[in-house]
């Protein structure tokens, strides 16, 4: 397959000889997943490219496209996410409802005026459960937001607003012992870091859609910044293995 190519789904691509592929499709899953790849070239659809067609929605007139693939492989594309609304979303239900999940993105960041979000669940005024923000310093910041409002953050020591792009593999175990971290950040430099969290968390919220590259629902403006293959596996707790294959994949000429 040749950059620049749409890709198929995940039940088609299985087995094709793309690292990527299978990487993710050696990821433990439970029935429902969804994988934005943004490969899109035109269009306000982000195809799941999971058997599941939890298809998310591109909006915003600053939201780019067809930009380059974050993949060393150069297959497909990625989304560039600008100004002041850009973002990819779907709407809240039930199967996201998960109190241990994983993520996974690629992204790309170059100077920030301001803190971005590479992805969330979290309306303000509505449903708050997570963020991921990438602030205007380059540094990762992963919170969670329980039910009584309290903040609880796991920012990286490491920056990485860079203009290279980078793997970030984030999960939270609500049942995980407290000292050994139920917030877990792993990047693609082996930077690692974990933080308590809570287990008082709305997991049930009202309007709380989950998303990437999201500015105008957590008021974050995501600057200069490209994101692609956006997998959230919710009941699932990515292990460190499972960490490195997926790295050694994205790597992969």
């Amino acid at each position: 397959m040749s950059a620049g190519v749409i890709a198929a789904s995940y039940v088609d691509e299985v087995g094709s000889g793309d690292a990527w592929v299978d990487a993710v499709d050696a990821l433990p899953k439970g029935s429902d997943w969804l994988w934005w790849r943004n490969h899109e070239l035109a269009g306000s659809v982000a195809e799941d490219s999971s058997p599941n067609d939890y298809d998310g929605t591109h909006s915003g007139a600053t939201l780019t496209l067809g930009e380059p693939s974050l993949l060393a492989s150069g297959v497909g594309n990625s989304v560039k996410y600008t100004g002041t609304n850009p973002v990819t979303q779907r709407s809240q239900e039930a199967w996201m409802n998960n109190a241990d999940f994983s993520v996974v993105l690629l992204f790309k960041s170059g100077t920030l005026a301001t803190n971005n979000c590479l992805a969330a669940r979290d309306h303000q005024s509505n449903g708050r459960i997570f963020q991921v923000q990438l602030s205007s310093t380059g540094v990762i910041n992963f919170i969670i937001i329980a039910s009584t409002g309290s903040v609880y953050q796991v920012p990286t020591p490491a920056l990485y607003a860079d203009g290279n792009p980078h793997l970030l593999v984030l999960t939270y175990n609500q049942a995980q012992d407290q000292q050994t971290g139920k917030m877990n950040v792993c990047l693609d430099d082996d930077t690692r870091v974990t933080g308590g969290g809570t287990n008082n968390i709305n997991m049930t919220p009202t309007g709380c859609p989950l998303s990437i590259g999201d500015a105008t629902r957590t008021s974050k403006v995501p600057a200069n910044s490209w994101i692609s293959e956006f997998l959230y596996l919710p009941g699932i707790v990515i292990d460190e293995t499972e960490r490195l294959n997926l790295n050694d994949a994205r790597l992969a000429a």
